[in-house]
């Protein structure tokens, strides 16, 4: 299934806040109820598949949106661009993780738990944003001009 009809049709702010929530929503099913006796099926997966679709949902919008208003000659260059800023954030939110986690041994659990409160907090600052996100769906391209079809238009 493709996700590009559901964002014409919503617009690309809307699919990529729903994907966020439901990124939000498998992180909070970890944070809430994965415990080390809680099992694969009723504990881990879950969340795994929430992330999944929250993830399917929201990086290929908004990488649709930030290239959408490209010409075509720029188009590689702008996913490029796109990608590595969101590398860029994934190198920069790992040490952060880890710095909320601290380096004792002792609570080990509610360190990881800070984490994913962390990781809440970083998912819910990124579904507002998504508002002011272009809808590529609801603003289309501007008309090209049209261009004579015999050529130059000359007799």
């Amino acid at each position: 299934m493709s996700i590009g009809p559901v964002i014409h049709r919503f617009g690309s702010s809307v699919v990529a806040f729903t994907g966020c929530v439901v990124f939000g929503a498998g992180i909070a099913w970890w944070l809430a109820l994965l415990t080390p006796d809680a099992g694969y099926a009723g504990g881990m997966l879950p969340g795994m598949l929430l992330t999944g679709i929250g993830v399917g949902l929201t990086l290929p919008t908004l990488i649709s949106a930030g290239v959408s208003g490209l010409p075509p000659q720029s188009f590689s260059t702008g996913s490029g661009v796109i990608t590595m800023a969101r590398q860029a954030g994934t190198v920069l939110a790992s040490p952060c993780w880890s710095a909320t986690m601290g380096s004792g041994t002792a609570h080990r659990a509610h360190a990881f738990d800070r984490g994913w409160e962390m990781t809440l907090a970083a998912t819910a600052a990124a579904a507002i944003a998504c508002f002011f996100v272009g809808s590529v769906g609801k603003t289309p391209r501007p008309a090209q001009p049209a261009q004579p079809a015999g050529g130059t238009g000359g007799a």
